[in-house]
């Protein structure tokens, strides 16, 4: 029995003792507090040094407790904070950069004293975390190898027959380098056509890209860096859009501006003008219901720049400014 105070304990002696020796033979005689427990017990030993003993025993328990819990929540910040290094340290090969992966298999170092100090559960989780660490830094010594080779030869180095967990790694994580390497090159591309001002072959270079980016089937550590590199070229088709404006705008200058659609390739080009605004308007419903307002921005800004470009209002173009005028009310309420 446990009371939360020796007052409770001491009554309880009081009141009930004589029954208890009638029913039992023995009855209690003093209260002890528990250090286990954290209250009263009553016993019916006597003896205040055999209490004492006993009181001794236990409080070495506790101590001895309290430095296993001490170990153990030690362990799980430190378990915690290495895991998530290992992730970082992933992530990073996936792009190329094996770096991460090599500092930390030299930071993770455990003497063996202080792992056999360890409890046995705890002992294997982190030989489980070293065990990574190795595996990862073992893949970043082979990635930094065979990324030196020309890339024809790449694919014949990373081809396995019934591939290891390890090998799949190795393969998934080259491959995903070189890839990234090949955007970056195209992006480079863009940049430079775009400083040249041809604005044509930019957005074309654009237009290849962002298919294969679409077509990709990333691993899914990528899908953020994928994400990412959609933006950045939503941003660059926004700013080829603005340079263009900014000639025409030059050009309009010296000319008449035309009022009137006069032949079929007009009328063709204002059709599918239209029809790309329409587009871009829809694709802004998709990714609202994706609950993606930064894409809807996006899709948002250059749907009006393209209906800047027209020389003229009527009807259609109308509508369409209405329509982008509601989608940014609901993505402002969105947002907010």
């Amino acid at each position: 029995m446990l009371f939360d105070s020796k007052a409770k304990a001491d009554n309880f002696i009081a009141y009930n003792s004589e029954g208890i020796m009638e029913e039992n033979g023995k009855a209690p005689v003093r209260s002890y507090y528990c250090e286990l427990c954290g209250g009263y017990h009553v016993t019916s030993n006597p003896s205040v040094m055999a209490g004492e003993g006993m009181n001794h025993r236990d409080q070495m328990l506790v101590n001895k407790l309290d430095v296993y819990k001490k170990v153990t929540q030690d362990y799980l910040k430190f378990h915690d904070e290495m895991s998530r290094k290992i992730e970082k340290a992933k992530r990073q090969m996936y792009l190329g950069n094996i770096q991460d992966i090599i500092s930390l298999a030299d930071e993770f170092q455990i003497d063996s004293e202080t792992l056999l100090a360890l409890p046995i559960k705890t002992r294997s989780k982190c030989m489980t975390l070293r065990q990574r660490v190795e595996m990862y830094s073992d893949i970043a010594s082979q990635m930094i190898s065979i990324l030196k080779l020309p890339r024809e030869d790449i694919q014949r180095k990373i081809k396995f027959e019934n591939p290891t967990r390890r090998e799949e790694l190795l393969a998934k994580m080259v491959n995903s380098s070189i890839l990234i390497r090949e955007y970056e090159e195209q992006f480079e591309c863009i940049e430079q056509l775009m400083n040249d001002e041809k604005w044509e072959d930019a957005n074309y270079i654009l237009t290849i890209l962002r298919e294969k980016l679409a077509d990709q089937k990333s691993p899914s550590v990528l899908k953020e860096i994928t994400n990412n590199y959609q933006q950045k070229l939503d941003k660059i088709s926004r700013c080829i859009l603005e340079k263009k404006k900014s000639a025409k705008k030059e050009k309009l200058k010296e000319e008449k501006l035309n009022e009137e659609l006069k032949s079929e390739k007009d009328i063709a080009a204002y059709k599918f003008a239209i029809l790309t605004v329409i587009e871009r308007i829809e694709k802004v419903k998709r990714t609202f219901e994706q609950n993606d307002l930064d894409a809807c921005e996006n899709e948002l800004e250059i749907a009006e720049f393209l209906l800047d470009d027209f020389s003229f209002e009527d009807n259609n173009t109308k509508l369409l400014r209405n329509q982008i005028e509601m989608w940014k009310k609901k993505i402002a309420e969105g947002n907010d």
